[in-house]
């Protein structure tokens, strides 16, 4: 008997594995309207009261899609290449369990078609269920291909669901081996590699009733292996894991049932303190700022550390401010009334009588002696105090300007330098600060960008993000 399963399961792999192969020779590419691409981005979720979701996560191609369409009964489109066809997550509500039952989400597959990169397709999921509010995750169902071994890509996609909440998701985590081949000894062998990368996370790992796969009893199946899988009764052909539409329903639905309590994904908002974005740290850009340095917005310029002052060149000295002119000699008015009378005794002797010329002659000598008397020495002397030319002035004045003592100065200088009013400055500060040359910069800027350090990044340099948790 166990030779016969063996040589069925063998005959029904090589039978799938031509027929697969003549399909994608005939078909290499799915080719898609763009008008049904932007009607699906356009699409809605269905209006639901959950408040529980099941994510349903893995590759493209792994089977996700169907394994929906299986379990729900909605229509689900279904990749048939590498191409991946879903291009944002949809939510299907499940009919059995009503209004208030867990809704299946849809993911974008790693490895997309489209460029996105893990964290790009993460981060949609979060901003997805948190602005769905179906932050509940019921089960998280991880479709894979068989991979015996925990290669990179197995590491990176147990990463993935961890960040859902770390370590204790991996109780709400169920795997789905896509075509794993005849029987459970198989499956046990196929499924080593997601196993084992989910024990990297949690020490627990993912118990075996939650680890199953099968084979769908569909049209890939090929008609002459099918007819030998109707010959089988049912319970050795669900030994051999082809099942139907319904028992992948009942198996499905089973595991997730066996899940006792969702587990709430916790949303946190962090502020990261280099560009100053504010969020979940799971839901934040890639690109932060790269390091921070020093810098002044605004270039030195010169300038004077001390104010303008007035100041006299010369010092104070005694002097004359009047001129020296020639003074002394005969007396000016006694020399014109002694002329006068001098002029007048002939004339008052020859007009009048003897006497009268007499007294005029008498008068004329005394003027002269008078005039004798009142005559000094001729000498030079100052015209504003008399004194001599030899004699201490008689007011005192900066040389400089002649302007008195205690004066506004004549002139004007800087005293740091002694440079006049139109010398440049003699030291150089920051126009933005003030701070002197080479002090240390007054604003922090992102060594990259130029930006201000804490403003928003705008792709300048991808790093993770220094965060600091917001006080509530």
């Amino acid at each position: 008997m166990m030779n016969k399963l063996l040589k069925v399961g063998i005959l029904g792999s090589s039978l799938l594995y031509v027929k697969n192969n003549l399909r994608n020779k005939s078909h290499p590419f799915s080719v898609r309207s763009p008008l049904l691409i932007h009607a699906e981005e356009l699409k809605q979720p269905p209006d639901t009261k959950s408040k529980e979701c099941i994510l349903v996560i893995g590759t493209t191609g792994t089977g996700k899609s169907s394994t929906i369409r299986q379990v729900t009964g909605h229509t689900v489109r279904v990749s048939s290449s590498a191409e991946s066809v879903t291009r944002q997550c949809e939510v299907f509500t499940d009919p059995r369990s009503g209004d208030g039952g867990a809704v299946w989400i849809d993911t974008v597959g790693y490895d997309d078609t489209g460029n996105k990169d893990d964290e790009e397709i993460f981060r949609n999921i979060l901003k997805f269920i948190q602005s769905h509010d179906l932050t509940k995750v019921r089960a998280i169902v991880w479709t894979v291909l068989p991979q015996e071994r925990r290669d990179a890509r197995m590491q990176r996609q147990a990463e993935f669901i961890n960040r859902f909440r770390e370590e204790n998701i991996w109780a709400n985590v169920i795997i789905i081996v896509k075509q794993p081949g005849p029987g459970q000894s198989s499956l046990e062998r196929v499924s080593q590699g997601p196993v084992e990368a989910a024990r990297m996370f949690s020490e627990q790992g993912i118990s075996g009733d939650r680890v199953m796969g099968f084979t769908y009893l569909d049209d890939s199946v090929p008609p002459d292996f099918q007819a030998v899988l109707d010959s089988l009764d049912a319970d050795k052909r669900r030994s051999m894991l082809y099942l139907s539409s319904e028992e992948v329903n009942a198996r499905v639905r089973e595991a997730v049932s066996g899940i006792k309590e969702p587990v709430k994904v916790i949303f946190e908002d962090s502020q990261c303190e280099d560009c100053g974005v504010i969020g979940d740290k799971r839901l934040l850009p890639d690109f932060c700022h790269m390091e921070r340095i020093y810098d002044h917005p605004q270039p030195l310029k010169h300038f004077h550390p001390e104010e303008l002052r007035s100041y006299h060149p010369l010092p104070e000295e005694t002097h004359h401010p009047g001129v020296l002119r020639l003074t002394g000699g005969p007396h000016e008015t006694c020399e014109t009334v002694k002329t006068a009378l001098l002029a007048m005794t002939p004339v008052m002797g020859l007009l009048r009588d003897t006497g009268e010329g007499l007294k005029t002659g008498l008068l004329a000598g005394a003027a002269y002696l008078t005039c004798y008397n009142l005559y000094t020495p001729m000498r030079f002397t100052f015209g504003c105090c008399g004194g001599d030319e030899a004699s201490g002035g008689c007011r005192v004045s900066h040389q400089c300007c002649r302007r008195q003592p205690g004066s506004q100065g004549c002139l004007h200088s800087y005293p740091c330098c002694a440079g006049g009013p139109q010398a440049g400055g003699c030291t150089r500060r920051y126009h933005c600060c003030g701070r002197g040359e080479g002090a240390l910069g007054c604003s922090q800027i992102c060594k990259k960008c130029g930006a201000e350090w804490g403003s928003s990044a705008n792709g300048c340099f991808k790093k993770n993000h220094n965060l600091a948790n917001i006080a509530c």
